[in-house]
């Protein structure tokens, strides 16, 4: 099945996959998925911080959004369900 110059990412011998591939692709633009990811991005973003807590140490994004905290676990849930 995999010989040299072959990797499983070579949609080449694969049709059925590079449709599927390309269909995904459409998908995403046609619904809009980017802008609605970025969307909902920002509002995760600014609901964490108008966290005020001393278990919550930043929120930031990259590659990957979200909060940071300076306490364990354990602190976290009991904050969580004092709310």
């Amino acid at each position: 099945m995999f010989y040299a110059g072959v990797s499983w990412l070579d949609f080449r011998r694969n049709s059925l996959a590079a449709a599927v591939g390309l269909e995904a692709l459409h998908v995403i633009r046609d619904e809009g998925l980017v802008e609605r990811s970025r969307q909902l991005g920002e509002h995760m973003l600014r609901r964490l911080a108008a966290i005020h807590s001393p278990a919550l140490k930043e929120v930031a994004a990259g590659l990957w959004a979200g909060p940071r905290s300076t306490r364990n676990l354990q602190m976290l849930a009991r904050l969580r369900t004092a709310a």
